[in-house]
């Protein structure tokens, strides 16, 4: 669902209907980074789920952040940090939909 954009964060829930937000306002209500609220920004920066992010994604792709390293941990063929990532996702969502 992330990679083809078929989830609820607020970069595609807020596009469309009643609610619809330009992209600028499209930002994350549960950190401190005033960020969009998009698929980077949920799985690399987003400080409520860091503790859940050094659980399940390897250092290198959150220290120093980069959308080269994002795109590089989508499109990882290692089967482990798949797995990792997958349950990262899974909780995370969770975590946002409770919060929410």
């Amino acid at each position: 669902k992330i990679r083809i954009g078929a989830h609820n964060l607020f970069i595609e829930s807020q596009r469309y209907g009643r609610n619809r937000k330009d992209r600028h306002e499209r930002k994350c209500i549960l950190c401190t980074h005033q960020d969009i609220e998009d698929e980077y920004h949920f799985i690399i920066k987003c400080n409520k789920y860091e503790d859940l992010r050094k659980t399940f994604i390897p250092r290198h792709y959150y220290h120093h952040p980069s959308m080269a390293k994002f795109l590089d941990l989508l499109n990882c063929e290692n089967k482990c940090i798949l797995l990792k990532l997958g349950k990262y996702i899974q909780q995370a969502t969770r975590i946002r939909n409770l919060s929410i």
